[in-house]
């Protein structure tokens, strides 16, 4: 998959340049993280191949691109110290490579990568890097590597630390689905198994894409304990079931906070409460509630959303800690004007309306 975005990560540690300097001057003022960088760059004359616009660098297998469309993901000296053997035993021609494979043609938008979830950029000497949003973290990360200061601008070119250096067999390509996704978190096995084997699941779904589904943990269904065991062996049951975790559209938590309340029609034609408690905002990526241990600020159906926001192209998956059942819903709380009888019903369309997001558009 490529895409093209604008690239502008907001991360913690966020640092500006001076006007009219090169992109690696900017890095060199800005800080000194990445003085073996900027000397090894010097050393194999990769500066002067990406300054150069119109450059003949086909000895080294690069297509030299306008340096205004540059972004750089840079090592920091940590990184580079913790191979420094390895590099050490690179003749100049790999140690080029190497270091070319962190620069990608174009410019890139965090917020686009965290909608999507994951992208893929082709490097200046064509390998290719995955660009994805870690939500346990709250952070972007580069193949194997994680970013961890941005924005450093010079002429032409933007500039991103990251803690490891980037070789070409850390490339993995980005997941196509969002069960893709739900299966290398590691906890959703109980569902994942439930749904490749329950006829008609699959294909509802695949029916409906984008789709929206909230996933109960493995734990979640332990918890039923003789309960799920009878429903497995019902597969009607257990396909209503299913299907009623699973909503058509995209419905990501900043539009959940953005109304507070929304109901919305599940696969199985039950109906679902999302909501929001702004109590507890600060806790929605970085961990768990102190008081209940629960993340508390996302909720479906009064369970508790452990996973946001983890995106695909097909979808988006909320990890939550139960299962929903249809007798679980309640309506959305409405609060119409004094003097305003209000209609609740249209409130609640005109909410799933306004909910409803797009998944980023890929350039295939």
């Amino acid at each position: 998959m490529k895409v093209s975005l604008t690239f502008s990560f907001i991360l913690a540690a966020s640092v500006g340049s001076t006007v009219g300097q090169t992109l690696f001057e900017a890095v060199g003022d800005a800080t000194g993280n990445y003085s073996t960088l900027l000397g090894l760059v010097t050393e194999t004359g990769a500066d002067d191949t990406i300054a150069d616009a119109g450059g003949d660098v086909k000895e080294a297998h690069i297509v030299v691109v306008p340096f205004s469309l540059l972004a750089i993901f840079g090592p920091n000296n940590d990184a580079f110290d913790a191979i420094n053997d390895t590099v050490a035993n690179l003749t100049q021609q790999q140690l080029f490579d190497v270091l070319a494979g962190h620069v990608v043609n174009g410019t890139y938008n965090s917020s686009a990568v965290m909608e999507a979830g994951c992208v893929e950029l082709e490097t200046l000497n064509g390998t290719m890097l995955s660009v994805s949003y870690n939500n346990a973290t709250s952070s972007v990360v580069v193949n194997n590597a994680t970013v961890v200061e941005a924005n450093i601008t010079g002429e032409g070119g933007i500039f991103y630390g990251i803690d490891t250096v980037i070789f070409p067999d850390t490339f993995t390509p980005c997941p196509v689905s969002i069960f893709e996704l739900a299966a290398a978190a590691g906890k959703y096995g109980t569902l994942l198994t439930a749904v490749v084997n329950t006829e008609g699941v699959v294909a509802a779904i695949e029916a409906n894409e984008p789709v929206t589904v909230f996933g109960p943990t493995d734990d979640a269904f332990a918890a039923l304990g003789s309960e799920f065991t009878d429903l497995a062996a019902n597969e009607a049951e257990l396909l209503k079931v299913l299907s009623g975790h699973v909503v058509s559209g995209t419905y990501n938590s900043s539009a959940v906070m953005a109304e507070g309340c929304v109901e919305l029609e599940t696969l199985a034609g039950n109906m679902i409460k999302i909501e929001y408690d702004e109590n507890h905002n600060h806790n929605m990526r970085r961990g768990l509630d102190e008081e209940d241990g629960h993340d508390g600020m996302f909720m479906v159906n009064g369970i508790h959303v452990v996973e946001p926001d983890i995106v695909a192209p097909d979808g988006v998956f909320h990890g939550i800690d139960g299962v929903i059942l249809p007798e679980s819903f309640t309506p959305c709380p409405t609060s119409p004007p004094a003097g305003d009888s209000g209609d609740s019903a249209a409130s609640v369309v005109d909410a799933s309306i306004a909910m409803i997001v797009s998944v980023v558009a890929f350039a295939l």
